[in-house]
């Protein structure tokens, strides 16, 4: 910070006006000064009541937009209920198509048996034709020209009738075990295609079965998904409505708590008043405490709310601990446990200018201070620490000038 040493000592600088978001802390410092605390407090009041009426539209809001997705979330039962439907008609034709299955396998094996029992006819029917060409042959009666030598030989008509007699049945032996064996190959062949035909409906079955499973997955897919976005939607959305209502609860609590101590304080002020404060000399503010200058005055996001509003003071941080100075000479009106601002003295320093200046000091680590007090500037007044609502050791540092929070920095040498 650079020294403002061509400062009138009587004079502060100039001060812009800004309005205060935070409605409680708005209503507090117009009732630290009671020069001019009547309208500075009621315009407080006002706003903070602007401030909870919008934390209010704000769950207001959070809550149509869960209702929206609770209101999607039949929509997708219904979905999935159609699914459910579906699929149930599904595996009904699942089990449909796996009794065709069941069937189908079933001649396949039937038809591999009924191949197999062709293929032993067969052959036994070819072992009887080798054996009866075996016998034609030993007896001499294979083909035309041997069958009519025995013929020939034969001594008397009996004989020739018993070697016709038996060329003729040997003949015709041969040819019925031709005709038996055409029939059995006929017969194998026709097995044989049926058991090729079974085969090719048993993969017919298995692939339509297949099919039908696919198609199950894929309606429970999609139906499962479909509750799981718009139930993951009314989460967040209730989610949402939580958080603004805890926001709307805690604007609500801060102000009201706000607004007493800051009822309280003007009364305390209103009494010293009274007895007239002496004007303050000097060029400044002194830098209240050593340490890392981390959040300046100026609209920001709470770390803890999360809410976007004012920060009216500057935050200097430092380890828990570390002296705390009053900025200026004057007289302590408030030094208490004061809701989120934690273990807070609050110093008066009386009137500059014609101007009422105060400074705070929060979030400390206890109190080395009363009220009504009398400090002197640079005196020891407490210990940085992170009482009430903070995130680590640091100083919440602020400025008032006739009720209203203004950036410190200006006015530190």
């Amino acid at each position: 910070m650079t020294a403002r040493a061509d400062r009138d000592p009587e004079e502060l600088p100039p001060v812009r006006a800004r309005p205060v978001v935070l409605a409680a802390c708005a209503a507090l410092s117009a009732s630290l000064f009671p020069v001019v605390a009547g309208a500075p407090l009621a315009a407080a009041d006002e706003r903070g009541a602007v401030a909870v009426e919008r934390s209010r539209a704000a769950v207001g809001d959070a809550r149509d937009r869960l209702a929206q997705a609770q209101a999607a979330l039949p929509r997708a039962q219904a979905e999935l209920e159609r699914a459910t439907r579906a699929l149930r008609g599904a595996q009904a034709r699942e089990r449909a198509v796996a009794a065709e299955l069941v069937r189908a396998q079933r001649a396949e094996r039937a038809a591999t048996a009924q191949v197999a029992r062709t293929r032993a006819a067969l052959a036994e029917a070819e072992r009887t034709a080798a054996a009866l060409a075996h016998e034609v042959y030993v007896q001499g009666l294979d083909g035309p020209a041997r069958q009519l030598s025995v013929a020939l030989g034969a001594r008397d008509a009996q004989e020739l009738a018993a070697a016709v007699a038996l060329t003729s049945e040997v003949s015709q032996r041969q040819s019925d075990q031709i005709a038996h064996l055409d029939a059995q190959r006929a017969r194998l062949a026709e097995h044989e295609a049926a058991l090729s035909a079974a085969r090719s409906e048993v993969q017919r079955r298995e692939a339509a079965a297949e099919a039908v499973v696919e198609r199950e997955r894929s309606l429970v897919t999609r139906a499962s998904r479909s509750r799981d976005r718009v139930t993951a939607l009314v989460a967040v959305r209730a989610e949402a409505v939580a958080r603004a209502e805890a926001t709307k609860r805690l604007d609500e609590a801060q102000y009201r708590a706000m607004q007493d101590e800051a009822a309280a304080l003007k009364e305390r002020l209103a009494t010293m008043a009274a007895t007239g404060v002496p004007p303050v000399s000097g060029s400044g503010l002194v830098v209240p405490a050593e340490g890392s200058f981390t959040s300046p005055y100026g609209m920001r996001t709470h770390p803890i709310t999360g809410v976007h509003k004012l920060h009216t003071g500057m935050d200097i941080a430092n380890s828990c601990g570390t002296p705390i100075l009053a900025a200026q000479a004057g007289r302590v009106v408030e030094a208490e446990y004061a809701s989120g601002y934690g273990y807070r003295t609050v110093i008066d320093h009386g009137v500059v200018g014609g101007r009422r200046l105060a400074t705070a000091y929060s979030h400390q680590q206890g109190l080395q201070t009363a009220t009504g007090q009398s400090v002197a500037q640079g005196q020891v007044i407490g210990e940085i620490g992170t009482t009430g609502y903070s995130t680590g050791c640091h100083l919440h540092f602020e400025v008032l000038v006739d009720g209203e929070y203004v950036d410190p920095e200006p006015y530190l040498r």
